[in-house]
């Protein structure tokens, strides 16, 4: 089964900061791991292993568009940005273009990055 946890949909993704109302309703859909990994043992499944894969779902070059979120077809690529009200949509995106405009939106994909790489941004529950 391949699944969120609700803090790597929060942190996984660079984007979420632009739409945090949208980004907090999707990721509170999603079920602790440990909660999953409880219901499969409590289902009769004698081993249940979790992988974290490292890279992003999405191809990097794609992935790490500072200019993406400005692209309709970009954001259609994750449901959280459906999500959004066209009020947090219109306020995250002027709040992301001041940080490309002060050229700090580099170093800000770094940090995220950063977090991405240490929750991930799936998990991956084989259970038998």
């Amino acid at each position: 089964m391949s699944t969120q946890t609700p803090q790597q949909h929060v942190d996984g993704f660079w984007w979420t900061p632009i739409v945090p109302d949208a980004s907090k309703t999707l990721a509170s859909r999603f079920p602790e791991l440990d909660w999953m990994k409880d219901k499969f043992t409590e289902l009769g499944f004698d081993t249940v292993q979790t992988y974290i894969p490292a890279d992003p779902l999405i191809h990097a070059d794609y992935y790490l568009d500072q200019h993406g979120p400005f692209d309709p077809t970009y954001r259609n690529g994750d449901s959280t940005w459906a999500l959004a009200s066209e009020s947090e949509l219109e306020t995250g995106l002027d709040w992301w273009q001041s940080l490309v405009n002060q050229g700090r939106a580099k170093e800000f994909l770094k940090e995220r990055e950063d977090i991405r790489a240490q929750i991930g941004q799936t998990t991956s529950i084989v259970a038998c």
